[in-house]
């Protein structure tokens, strides 16, 4: 049994005859000792935030009658379970974009993809829109021909699954046969994504997002940050159970960089236990600008920034990182694993 932080979400509706009529439901996530009861006004709504300490069963019927019946002992299950210590899989970034925040992910010739398949890493991540902030979308026709020459060069087997990072379903669909992991960024803006995730066996990526790339730095007010993203994966995961998707394949990722500032950002990476729902999380912190609020170091220059969030999400059992330098956070990861070993 542990300390659960129990977020009520509140809204008051009326009924046929005018009448308020509260209408509750319930998120949870643990969270550090001493946390006094708040109250937020979101918009319309209203949270009320509370320690409490709760058991599983009780945990499981709150999400049964909230909606999330098909995840409701999943989701039970994954939020008690002693959280160890592990070195996480890697997912190597690979873009194949002219415009990648830093350059050295964009993939010029063999050689990087070589380096990547012989890092151990467990995902090779291909891409071909940048959704760095300010950016414009890419049409499907145009990241479709950017894919073709990636998956060319990745025609040879190899150890590693293939995720794909793209938010388009014309482009997902056009390589379905080849990839195992669909990595959607949009924040589930097209169900079709999922629903073929379903149909093909695949894992799905659900990640935190306001708006889109072009306009998502101009969306980062919240009133609870770690309250209302937690109210965005209940709504989501509520859709994509209700359609049939395993638990199993679902990745949760908190979208650092997405609609957040920078401070937000470290609040997020400090708190990893916030968005412990059961699911694999997936953090893809590597090289981004939040790094240099302390070294003001430029993205060619947060490695040693990168590794050492990376080791710290290891060290709060985070399932998954997405990376540039699959090597270089896989050599430290290493090391770090030696001091877990009694």
């Amino acid at each position: 049994m542990e300390d659960q932080d129990i977020v009520f979400f509140y809204k008051n509706e009326k009924n046929k005859d005018n009448e308020s009529n509260p209408c509750f439901t319930c998120y949870s996530r643990i969270i550090p000792e001493g946390l006094n009861f708040t109250k937020v006004k979101i918009e319309e709504d209203i949270y009320f935030r509370f320690q409490k300490c709760m058991s599983k069963s009780m945990t499981e019927e709150i999400l049964k009658r909230n909606g999330l019946v098909n995840l409701s002992h999943f989701m039970s299950e994954g939020m008690f379970r002693t959280q160890k210590v592990s070195v996480p899989d890697i997912m190597a970034i690979l873009n194949f974009t002219p415009d990648s925040f830093f350059t050295g992910s964009r993939v010029i010739n063999n050689s990087q993809i070589e380096r990547a398949r012989g890092s151990g890493c467990q995902f090779l991540d291909i891409g071909a829109e940048s959704t760095r902030p300010g950016s414009l979308e890419v049409h499907s026709n145009e990241e479709i021909e950017r894919l073709k020459s990636a998956f060319e060069m990745l025609k040879d087997t190899s150890n590693q699954k293939i995720s794909l990072d793209s938010r388009h379903y014309e482009t997902v669909s056009t390589f379905i046969d080849r990839i195992d992991v669909i990595n959607d960024i949009s924040g589930l803006t097209d169900i079709r994504l999922p629903e073929l995730a379903l149909k093909e066996k695949k894992s799905y990526v659900l990640m935190h997002i306001r708006g889109n790339p072009t306009n998502m730095n101009k969306m980062t007010t919240y009133t609870d940050l770690r309250g209302e993203m937690a109210k965005f994966y209940f709504e989501k995961l509520r859709q994509i159970s209700e359609m049939g998707l395993e638990p199993e394949r679902i990745i949760i990722d908190p979208g650092i960089g997405f609609s957040k500032t920078g401070e937000q950002n470290l609040e997020i990476i400090k708190n990893p236990e916030s968005f412990n729902f059961g699911f694999r999380r997936l953090f893809g912190h590597s090289r981004k600008s939040f790094l240099s609020i302390y070294s003001k170091n430029k993205a060619e220059d947060r490695l040693p920034e990168t590794i050492a969030v990376s080791i710290y999400l290891a060290g709060k059992g985070v399932e998954i990182l997405r990376v540039h330098d699959p090597v270089e956070n896989i050599n430290a990861l290493r090391y770090f694993q030696l001091f877990l070993t009694p």
